[in-house]
């Protein structure tokens, strides 16, 4: 199926994000026996909502030839949010 600006796309899973609040402790640990803590992570988009895409992209390569697979800015209620296509899905 091939996606466009101005389709109605909805999320096909939960999308979560690492939060930025926990800053990773200091390197090395004073002590190795500190327990280590790990990032939180914090629902992005749910299952099911939905959203007009604004504009479809390639991301920039990092190098060595990769192909960055194609994204897309969802404007979901009055937030812009940004998803790989393949976490999208038309509605027809």
């Amino acid at each position: 199926m091939r996606y466009n600006v101005g389709n109605t796309v909805k999320v096909n899973k939960n999308i979560y994000r690492i939060s930025n609040d926990n800053p990773p402790p200091p390197w090395p640990p004073a002590s190795w026996d500190e327990p280590r803590v790990v990032p939180a992570h914090v629902l992005y988009a749910s299952e099911g909502e939905t959203g007009v895409i604004v504009e479809i992209f390639r991301p920039t390569p990092t190098g060595g030839g990769e192909v960055k697979a194609l994204c897309a800015k969802v404007k979901i209620g009055d937030k812009i949010k940004t998803f790989r296509l393949t976490s999208l899905e038309i509605v027809e």
